[in-house]
Parts: structure tokens; sequence; C-alpha cells
């Protein structure tokens, strides 16, 4: 908020040095973010909208400073004969969002551009000038905090006021040339005919003041706070006035605003008001009465202030003392301070007019963090997005709820045992289904990537999924793996080459191997909504815990790819029982390894699992580890059903230099058991 410190001033007897209000208000939680050309900039927080206006930084100021304000006078002479009565009437149809309204009438008017005081007053708080009666209008907003719209009474048609809800198919051209078509709930202010504002936001380019006004009817009104914040988000439109009603305006206050503004336009327009005003009240409006303790100011601060000195922050306030117990006082609360409800909002007041600064920390702290350690399930799954993101991989999110469309594309063979969850009164179609699967989700993001150009992902999600099995709900943390595209970024002298199955396993394989679990392997399988030869099964010892695979091409097309996707799903659930709570760790060999390959030609329908499980289970004194050579070779000389595996043999003896006599034999006695074992029945 921008504030002509001549303006602020000007509530004040003495002169108040500019240094001394901007330490002021920044002692009381106001933001002084800097001084330009005699014009302070303020950050308010939305609980200050009491601050958001001359006068209510004027009485913050007095608060702190003990300083008497010193409040302008005005007055203004109406006409002796007629009424406001016998010109227009107002009625208002929904007093709940508008519990009062206001208006006076002010004939002779002499629109023009307003007087240099005037025109740059309004200017350096930031807003344009357009005439006197519409910048008059602005300055009491500027000075009370509490909007006015004036209309042109010649063009209000039936001579009458209607405070309303939208009709069906209600147009209405506000005053920045935009024709908008308020809803049903939106509240109007109307004339006989037609809708002249948009309550509490802005006003219609019909009944705008121009050069040719000569009459003036000025509103004053108060609404519900609620009802102006949901019409003012539903059309997207803002206002200085949309902002002050939105958050609370005095609703005591109306009167003094309405009057404050005839007062300046009969001075300065030339105008003279008609005898009376007009004021629909629905109900009136007291002071609240909050009360407080003692006992708890001091316990929530950390202070030992007295009744007495707490009485007086609250005087200096404008706060009525209205009981004072033992230790327990009870106020009444000024209308205008609207941010007011409960006893920690009068704590707040103390503090901020005792002074953040003056309250000394404790060295014994209040706070005492919790006994409780973070759930397990949550320090899992964090570790399993490290890990994930570790491998390069983007984290997705989606969302629980699937369409019907999306949950077609999993078919029941993947899932055997998972049925499907259906809302009984869903907001759309496209939110009906409770996904049985993270596979719905993140294909359809692959789609959005691939229509915008990126033809390249590779992500993961770790989410709950959730179904039925035997009559039971499930929702278990699973994460899932996706990539699609090309291998690495294109470069200038290599082609890059597509993902397949084999990335995926990669991935899988490093982050079983980042949670320290090593007894896993991977069976084929034949799911419909995998690739037929490029899917596996992981299991964790006997323990189905996943799958992995190319995603089939018909399900591809279903969901609108272009490219190839490779899809791996883990249940959390399953492998979280798997990882070992500690690792023994085991002291380097100081004496060296002997190597050895071993190339065998095999079936190309056997997984090379299979020949590296049977290693496994040989026992071996010497043998440290294996690996799989690549590549695996193929050619017209082995035969088309045929390829060549190259094993690496790592043998080692942790206890002396192992000989190559010794390593020849326990080469050569493995290789004949792993051989013996193939060629049995």
């Amino acid at each position: 908020m921008k504030v002509p410190l001549v303006w602020l001033k000007e509530y004040f007897p003495t002169n108040l040095s500019v240094d001394k209000i901007a330490n002021t208000l920044t002692s009381i939680g106001l933001e002084f973010e800097g001084l330009e050309e005699g014009v302070m900039e303020i950050g308010l927080t939305p609980n200050l909208i009491h601050c958001a206006n001359i006068r209510g930084m004027a009485r913050e100021l007095a608060a702190v400073t003990g300083e008497a304000i010193h409040l302008p006078k005005y007055t203004f002479i109406e006409k002796k004969e007629g009424s406001i009565t016998h010109e227009i009437s107002v009625t208002v149809e929904d007093p709940e969002d508008c519990p009062r309204y206001a208006c006076r009438l002010i004939n002779g008017v002499h629109v023009a551009p307003s007087p240099s005081w005037l025109r740059e007053r309004i200017e350096q708080c930031g807003l344009r000038s357009v005439n006197n009666v519409v910048d008059i209008t602005n300055l009491v907003l500027l000075e009370f905090g509490h909007p006015l719209h004036a209309f042109d009474f010649d063009k209000l048609e039936g001579k009458q006021i209607i405070v309303r809800k939208a009709h069906k198919e209600e147009v209405i051209t506000t005053l920045d040339g935009i024709s908008r078509y308020p809803s049903l709930e939106t509240l109007l202010i109307c004339d006989g005919k037609k809708p002249v504002a948009i309550a509490g936001i802005m006003g219609s380019s019909e009944t705008e003041v121009s050069y040719q006004t000569t009459s003036i009817l000025l509103e004053s009104a108060y609404f519900e706070p609620s009802q102006i914040r949901r019409a003012s988000k539903r059309m997207e439109l803002h206002s200085e006035a949309s902002y002050r009603f939105e958050r609370g305006c005095d609703p005591n206050g109306v009167l003094e605003a309405l009057d404050r503004a005839t007062a300046w336009i009969c001075e300065i327009a030339g105008g003279i008001a008609v005898q009376g005003h007009i004021d629909v009240l629905a109900h009136p409006f007291p002071m609240a009465s909050v009360s407080c303790r003692l006992s708890r100011i001091n316990q929530i601060l950390g202070t030992r202030l007295s009744v007495s000195e707490v009485e007086t922050i609250f005087r200096r306030l404008n706060f009525v003392i209205e009981h004072t117990a033992e230790d327990q006082i009870t106020l009444k609360i000024p209308t205008y301070r609207v941010d007011i409800h409960k006893e920690i909002d009068l704590i707040e007041e103390v503090a901020r007019m005792y002074g953040f600064d003056a309250i000394k920390k404790n060295e014994k702290s209040f706070y005492r963090t919790g006994n409780l350690s973070h759930s397990p399930e949550y320090l899992f799954t964090r570790r399993i997005r490290n890990h994930l993101l570790r491998e390069g991989l983007q984290e997705c999110l989606t969302c629980d709820l699937i369409s019907p469309t999306q949950a077609s594309w999993i078919s029941t063979d993947t899932f055997p045992t998972r049925t499907l969850i259906k809302l009984l009164n869903p907001q759309s179609m496209d939110q009906s289904v409770m996904r049985p699967s993270l596979l719905p989700g993140l294909l359809s993001i692959i789609r959005d990537n691939e229509d915008h150009g990126i033809e390249s992902t590779c992500g993961f999600e770790v989410g709950r999924v959730h179904f039925t099995a035997k009559e039971k709900y499930l929702e278990p943390p699973v994460a899932a793996i996706f990539l699609t595209g090309k291998r690495t970024p294109e470069l200038w002298e290599t082609k890059s080459p597509s993902v397949d199955f084999f990335d995926l396993k990669g991935i899988l394989e490093n982050l079983l191997a980042g949670l320290k679990i090593f007894n896993f392997h991977l069976a084929p399988s034949s799911y419909e909504n995998f690739h037929p030869g490029r899917q596996a099964i992981l299991f964790l010892d006997h323990v189905e815990a996943g799958i992995l695979g190319e995603v089939h091409p018909s399900t591809i097309k279903q969901a609108g790819l272009k490219h190839p996707v490779y899809y791996a799903e883990i249940n959390l659930q399953d492998v979280q029982p798997f990882i070992p709570h500690e690792m023994r760790m085991t002291p380097l060999s100081h004496y060296p390894a002997s190597t050895r390959d071993w190339t065998i030609t095999i079936s190309d329908s056997t997984p090379v699992g299979n020949l590296l499980d049977a290693i496994a289970n040989v026992s071996s004194p010497l043998l440290e580890s294996y690996t799989l050579q690549s590549p695996i070779y193929k050619s017209a000389e082995l035969g088309a059903d045929m390829k060549n595996v190259t094993i690496r043999f790592v043998y080692r003896d942790h206890h002396k230099t192992v000989s190559q006599a010794e390593v020849e034999q326990e080469h050569s006695r493995i290789i004949k058991i792993i051989s013996s074992q193939r060629e049995s029945p």
C-alpha cells in the first residue's frame, strides 16, 4: 500500500518524523518497503485490512506512540425542500449478502478534471485520476477504507435501486468495457430494468459518471465478504473495492464514508445534497465481545505483564473494557477490527503493541518436539523416491481417480485378483473409478508429452492403488517406472538408440541393489497388457513382487501413443520385508583374483537367468563372482534358434594367492556340474 506522508501527518497535531513513522510501523508488524518522493510503500498481511487506509494507519501510529489523532472536520448543506425518498426508492431483496445499503442524492454537480492537489494525491497512491467525482470516491476509499460508487442518476431507469441476485442469461458491461455474464449466485445492483453494478466489485459503463452528468446517486454499502470473494473469483474480476470488501469493511462506517464523500463533492464539484439519506439496515452491528486471560497472555508471550499494562494497550487500540475479573479481561471490539475473533487474536495485539523486540527469549523454551518418529511406510517410500531420482527419472504425480476408458486399458489378465472400485457419486465420469494400477495415469502423462512434441520421457511414481480382493478393500503402496523414446539425447556424431527392456530391467536391479536386496530373480510371464516375450515377473524369494516389460501395442494404441513404452510396477508392501535391517561388511582380500571366461551355446528360448541360477547353486570355495558378458552372439552358423552366451568367473582365495592349477581344476569342476545338469532330463 502506498501512503503519502503529507496525508498521514494531517492526522497528528505534532509533526511526526519519517524515521519515527517508519520505525513505529515496523515494530507493529507492518513491513516498511521504501520511501520515494514523500510516499511510503507499506506491506500488509491479509489480516491487517483495517490498516489498508489512511485513518487505519493513523490509529496504529497513535496506539504505539501515544499521540492524539486529529480527525478532519467536514460539513455540507442539504436542500431545505424535498427529500431523497421522494426521488428514489431502494429495495434489498437479499439482506443476507447485503445487510446494509445507504445512498445520497446530489444535484447540480459539475463534473470536471480534478484539481491538482486531488489528482496528485490519487496518483501518489497508485490510482488513475478520472474526474473530480470518481476521484473523490477513490479518495474516501483510501482514507476510510470503505469503497463507494457514484451513479449518473439520470441514467437510472425507474428511479429505483434493487439489490438482488443475477437472473438467467443477464449481461452487464462493466467499466472496463467487457461484457460479463454473472452466475445466478452473483449479487447485482440494479435499477428498474437492468443491472447497473456488480455489487462490491465494479459498476456498469451504462451509468458511469461522465462530463455530461449533473446528478449523482452516491452509494455506500456493506456486503458479505464471502459473497464478494466468490463473485470476484468466479468472474476473474478484481478491483480496489473487491480487495477491501472481500476482506471485511466496517459496517458501521457506511454513513460516515457516505457523508465524507458528499461533503467533498459539494465542495469541489459544486453539488447540493438532497435532504436526508436512505439507509436500508437488515440488522444492527454491535461490537463483538471477546475475552482473554492475563495468565494466557504471559504464558504465550513469555512476559510478566500486569493487568494495568494490558488494559492500557487495549485502550490505545480503542477497545472498550467491559469487565475485568481476577484473571480475565472482557472487551468490546470496534467493528472496523474484523480480524479480532478469539483470545489468541487479542494476545497478538498485545504482542504487537508491546513490541516484538521487547519480548525477551526465555532460556527454557515452551516448545517441545514430539517423541513419535516418522511412519516406517513414509520413510520407506521416501527412500524409494530418492533411489529412483538418482537413476535420472522424473517423479510424476497422478490422480487416484481415473475414467472408465482409462480403466479399460488394464486387462483382468494382468491383475487377475483385482476388482475395480467405482465411485457411487462421482463429480464426473473422468474421475469415477479408483485406479487399480499406476499405468493408466502414467500413460496419460506420456500422451500429453507426445502431444507437446516431447517423445523421450522417463519417470516414476510412488503412490497407492485401490482394488478389492477376496471381498476386502486394499490400497497397497506401489512404485512404477516408465521409459519411452531415446536412451540419451541426440548428439551430432552419434545416433541415440531407443530404450529397451534391459534399460528398464537395469533400473529395477539398481533399485533393489540400493535397497540391499540381492535374493531376487526374474521369470518369464505372459500377461495381456505386455508384449509377448518382452515381459517378466519379479520374484523376491518366492513372493511375486512386481511385473515389468514392454506395454502391449494394443494398449499403446488405446492410449493414443506413438512409441513403445516400457513399464514396471512393484508392490512396496511385498518388497519392504526383504530389506535387511543391518549389513555386515567383510574386509577386502589382500590376494589377487583370477578370471576365466566360459562361452556356451544354448537355445534362444532358454533364459540366461536359468544358467546364472544354475551357477549360483554350485557350492565353490574359490568362486567369488560371475557376470554375463555382452554381447550375446547369434549367427546363421549357430542356427536360427541358438545363441552363444559368455560368462566371466572370478576366482579368489582369501587366505593365500590362488594357483593357476587350482583355478583350472575348480573351473573345470563347475563347468562339468552345470553341463551335466543341462544334459540330464
